[in-house]
């Protein structure tokens, strides 16, 4: 496998698609109409340096990657279908108006978040679509979840008031007379709680990212937010 290293360019419709690469860089540069698709790229760096890189209507389609560092980078419009991704971590990345597929194993998306300057910096993050996405160990970060679309269902909930929700139903579970379950149940709330401490009102909860012990207990829990509608 080859590297890949781009420094300082302004690239325009062009294309990477197809190679196999042992790790790629690009730094303070600028991808419009670029075609990433059916690559396997074994570590990835979307944006080093300081400054941010930007890729507009670029598309990653039928991709296999891994970034530990994403880096500085801006992605608007661009198109990520189908993709396997081990690791994902986007401390300092924009996405505009993208649209995910296939699986993230493990990662996290950053909205408002306090730099190692001190300083509180904002990512901007809307309007991208996640539906047809798996999602690992994946965390949203202080993001307006109700800005994105997600597919619901028994397994996965948006909630976007989590103070409120877990207020609204220690009631409920309060009435549950199975010891194991009312135990259980405790435990997801206290799951919940923790993850919310610091300011993260909203999140995207999955039934399957609990302890395989608990996954009954967080369904039952998920299923009260139709309480509050």
């Amino acid at each position: 496998m080859s590297d890949i290293e781009i420094f300082n360019q302004r690239l325009k419709s062009e294309s990477f698609s197809g190679q196999k690469v042992n790790k790629f860089i690009a730094v303070e540069s600028e991808f419009l109409d670029c075609s990433f698709q059916d690559m396997i790229i074994k570590d990835i760096c979307f944006g080093g340096g300081t400054k941010q890189t930007k890729y507009v209507n670029c598309t990653f389609d039928n991709t296999s990657f891994s970034s530990n560092v994403l880096g500085v980078a801006r992605f608007e419009n661009c198109s990520f279908k189908n993709v396997k991704v081990k690791k994902f971590f986007c401390i300092d990345a924009e996405f505009i108006n993208c649209v995910f597929s296939g699986e993230i194993k493990q990662g996290n998306f950053v909205g408002k978040h306090r730099d190692v300057d001190g300083k509180t910096r904002t990512n901007e993050i809307q309007d991208n679509d996640f539906t047809g996405l798996v999602f690992g160990d994946v965390g949203f970060t202080n993001i307006d979840l109700s800005m994105q679309k997600f597919t619901q269902n028994e397994n996965l909930a948006v909630i976007t008031d989590v103070s409120s929700f877990i207020s609204n139903i220690k009631s409920e579970v309060e009435k549950i007379t199975d010891f194991a379950m009312y135990d259980s149940a405790v435990k997801v709330l206290t799951i919940l709680e923790m993850e919310s401490d610091g300011g993260n009102n909203q999140m995207l909860v999955d039934k399957l990212s609990f302890p395989k012990k608990l996954q009954e207990a967080a369904e039952l829990v998920l299923s009260y937010r139709k309480l509050e509608n």
